[in-house]
């Protein structure tokens, strides 16, 4: 998993690349939960910030991990990855 879009660049050639999204406000409700309720509001204005930031890039796959069926998406990668 990468968080900073630098990063990216470090993947080695014929990695796969797998986009994985939420809406912002899902992503600012799981912060919550694990900062035990509070999301201090430096924490939501980094969130807001850099939500979207790999939208633009090439990816293999793109999902949704707010709305997704998880376990559909890790059968559609295992059968391309055996075919």
């Amino acid at each position: 998993m990468i968080a900073d879009r630098e990063h990216v660049k470090l993947l080695p050639d014929g990695a796969i690349r797998i986009l994985v999204t939420a809406d912002l406000e899902t992503i600012k409700e799981r912060f919550t939960a694990r900062m035990h309720g509070n999301l201090p509001a430096p924490v939501a204005l980094m969130l807001e910030k850099k939500h979207g930031m790999f939208d633009s890039g090439e990816y293999d796959y793109r999902f949704d991990g707010a709305a997704g069926d998880a376990e559909a998406f890790c059968e559609v990668l295992k059968s391309d990855m055996s075919g």
